[in-house]
């Protein structure tokens, strides 16, 4: 039987006025968290994380997929393109100064990196990212 784990992150409850309070986003982290149990998967769900812990979560989610034959990870909140890079936004991002608010999002490379093993080696057969994110497009 393949083993199966989960990341399920939702973001609603942001602190500055640049990016708008969500309603629905840890609900949805939640709701998701809950059907894929239902699926067998280990699941791990935070809410409304600040920057330090977005990046914490995801690297401790790499250290136990050495364990695993399938990965997810599920981001809900708001999100951006900038300069190529898809941005995961921590509720703490002041997004006034784009280059601030690069520096604080997650970006969705460095969950790809932790899936392909950047610190940890793992023999994963299926990664799957799904991003229900505001997104918005902006250059510089």
């Amino acid at each position: 039987m393949r083993k199966q784990i989960a990341l399920c992150i939702g973001n609603d409850d942001y602190q500055f006025p640049c990016l708008n309070k969500l309603k629905c986003a840890s609900n949805d982290a939640i709701a998701v968290s809950e059907k894929l149990k239902m699926l067998n998967f280990d699941v791990i769900t935070h809410t409304n994380l600040d920057r330090s812990s977005m990046h914490s979560v995801v690297d401790n989610f790499e250290t136990q997929l050495s364990d695993y034959d399938v990965a997810l990870f599920y981001y809900a909140g708001h999100g951006f393109e900038s300069n190529g890079d898809n941005l995961l936004m921590p509720i703490d991002t002041d997004c006034l100064d784009k280059s601030y608010r690069d520096w604080m999002a997650l970006k969705l490379e460095y969950v790809i990196s932790a899936f392909e093993g950047k610190n940890k080696p793992n023999e994963l057969k299926t990664k799957i990212i799904i991003l229900d994110a505001c997104r918005q497009h902006s250059d510089g």
